[in-house]
């Protein structure tokens, strides 16, 4: 299973090419993930490559800007390129799926609004002013 889930910050406004026929959209960018402190308390920081292809490229570059924090769902990837000669090996991460937990604050456009849910037969509505009267006990908890 190649599978891989990311949290973090991008490190740089995401720039969106096309492949060199044109037909294929893709953004090239880097997050910094927290990876906690090291033993003698300096904390440490992870700065995996990642792309991403399509619409979620072109929605990327749309809706964030550095310093947003984004969460990647993706896999590990290993690419070889030669130059000079040599033959280089690099690891990326194609994201999947990109979701975006804050939005850029200079985009002209709103995020999609989210529609409220219809309210399944047999249940009722209750107003977001309501407090609950019943407290939970113990019995209650499935665990």
């Amino acid at each position: 299973m190649n599978k891989i889930m990311f949290v973090g910050r991008l490190t740089k406004d995401p720039l969106l090419e096309k492949s060199s026929s044109g037909n294929v959209s893709y953004c090239r960018f880097t997050l910094a993930i927290d990876r906690g402190r090291s033993k003698d308390g300096e904390k440490e920081t992870d700065f995996p490559s990642m792309v991403c292809f399509g619409k979620t490229a072109e929605n990327l570059e749309k809706f964030t800007e550095k310093g947003n924090l984004i969460a990647v769902d993706g896999a590990l990837h290993t690419r070889k390129y030669e130059k000079d000669g040599k033959t280089y090996y690099t690891d990326e991460i194609i994201a999947n799926r990109v979701e975006f937990l804050q939005w850029k604050k200079s985009s002209k456009e709103e995020p999609p609004a989210l529609e409220p849910a219809e309210i399944p037969q047999g249940f009722e509505k209750i107003e977001e002013n309501a407090k609950s009267e019943s407290k939970l006990t113990d019995d209650d908890l499935p665990f």
